[in-house]
């Protein structure tokens, strides 16, 4: 069982407003003020925690706003979150007060930086962007405005909110948020850049592929979301069961081959092009992008790639490539992040959620992702991964040879990790690639996708 006292926790510091913000919540220490702190698991959902935590240790109903930058830069492990209580009125906790914003000075703060940050979120008040479509969860009070935009919206289906909700993620430009309403829950989603796509990209598979995706309710555009209907049915991370997994596959092929008319459109929505001939002009500026981090590399073990392995490795991706595109596989709609989590399955049907990776590209590809989560759910189970595949092969029936796909299958364990590895980089600037995970993760994901190019050259392909 899992020990909760190894959890890695990380502290918070809280600047909690009220009255239309222009109090703030302050603990008193001889004299003088700190701001609330508490302590949250790490790497978790900070505004669910800490709006649950401000609940537990004062009696206060609140909603995040967003994480304040670290003050000063060179104090990272300061992290600052602006928060509101929900009630105008909301009583203070004891030894702890509200104080008029306008009345802080450097003097009456025990940290200096609790004043900077203070001080910096109330410069930043002054930003021309605020509230605007770039940071529209920056201001106050937001919250009391967009729950009447919620509820004039879902008013047509007759659906009324409860007062009820939960708040996942929060930042500038990001929310995620869960409502009660008289009946199905209903989702909000916010985002900005760099996902701002998302939006558009949701918007058009709820009408061209409904059957496999949440039901939009309806568009909020100055918040760059979306409401949509909480779908029925469990998570896959939540199954142990192989046959949620055999209908989710069945499902992806079946969404895979109905998105071929639609392409043109899921294309115009946002979604990038993967398509082999793309893969194939990014093989030069990967691989040298790679020989540099392999370069780089500081510690011997696992050893780097030398250069003749990287171009050894270069040619034969782009071989697999050429043969892969010369299978006629017709590119459709593909989810390059279909971790378990973002697959929920009923008895009727299964829906695809968090649709920012979405690519138009060859679905053997998008598979493979799919099957390397299987991997690792259910560890080396041959019987159980080979009746996957089946119910896959069963979904393309009509539309391919079954040895087609068999042959695909071969180049696709190397394939979708090189798809994996150029579709993060193509979207990052090049100065990202400098950090110390990021190398590090790609030199990993070159290293498995040398190991996966040998596995394959051993390999009978069907004619």
């Amino acid at each position: 069982m899992f020990n909760r006292a190894h959890q890695k926790m990380e502290v918070w510091r809280l600047i909690v407003l009220r009255r239309n913000a222009s109090e703030v919540l302050v603990f008193q220490s001889d004299g003088r003020f700190r701001l609330p702190r508490v302590k949250i698991p790490a790497h978790g959902r900070v505004a669910l925690a800490l709006n649950a935590q401000i609940k537990a240790l004062w009696s206060l109903e609140v909603y995040s706003l967003y994480p304040l930058p670290a003050v000063p830069p060179d104090h990272a492990t300061a992290h600052y979150h602006i928060v509101e209580a929900l009630e105008y009125e909301a009583a203070a906790p004891r030894t702890a007060q509200w104080l008029p914003i306008r009345s802080t000075t450097a003097e009456l703060f025990i940290d200096h930086q609790d004043f900077t940050a203070v001080e910096t979120w109330t410069g930043s008040l002054g930003r021309s962007n605020t509230n605007g479509r770039r940071s529209p969860f920056e201001k106050p009070g937001w919250f009391f405005e967009f729950t009447d935009c919620v509820q004039e919206a879902i008013r047509p289906f007759r659906l009324t909110l409860t007062g009820n909700f939960q708040q996942f993620n929060a930042s500038s430009s990001f929310s995620l948020i869960r409502f009660e309403s008289n009946a199905d829950a209903i989702w909000f989603k916010a985002v900005g850049e760099p996902n701002g796509r998302e939006f558009p990209l949701t918007v058009a598979l709820s009408t061209c592929l409904s059957s496999f995706t949440p039901r939009v309710l309806a568009t909020l555009p100055l918040w760059n979301g979306w409401l949509a209907v909480e779908a029925q049915g469990s998570t896959l991370s939540q199954s142990p069961y192989f046959h949620a997994w055999e209908k989710a596959v069945t499902s992806l092929g079946e969404l895979q081959a109905k998105s071929i008319p639609a392409t043109a459109e899921i294309l115009a929505a946002g979604a990038r092009g993967i398509q082999t001939d793309w893969l194939l002009d990014q093989c030069d500026p990967f691989f040298s992008l790679m020989e540099s981090l392999m370069q780089q590399q500081s510690k011997p073990l696992p050893p780097p790639l030398a250069p003749t392995q990287l171009l050894e490795l270069r040619h034969r991706i782009n071989q697999m490539l050429r043969r892969l595109g010369n299978m006629n596989i017709p590119d459709t709609l593909c989810h390059l992040d279909c971790n378990p989590g973002n697959v929920v399955v009923s008895s009727t049907k299964c829906i695809f959620l968090d649709w920012c990776e979405a690519a138009v590209g060859n679905p053997i590809l998008n598979f493979q992702l799919f099957l390397d989560y299987f991997r690792l759910h259910f560890g080396s189970d041959t019987q159980a991964e080979s009746a996957l595949i089946s119910a896959y092969f069963r979904s393309w029936e009509g539309l391919l040879e079954p040895h087609v796909v068999r042959n695909a299958l071969q180049l696709a364990p190397a394939l979708a990790v090189f798809t994996t590895a150029v579709s993060f980089v193509v979207r990052r600037d090049r100065k990202d690639m400098a950090s110390p995970q990021t190398s590090a993760w790609l030199r990993s994901l070159a290293r498995r996708m040398h190991r996966e190019v040998e596995a394959a050259s051993a390999l009978q392909f069907v004619a």
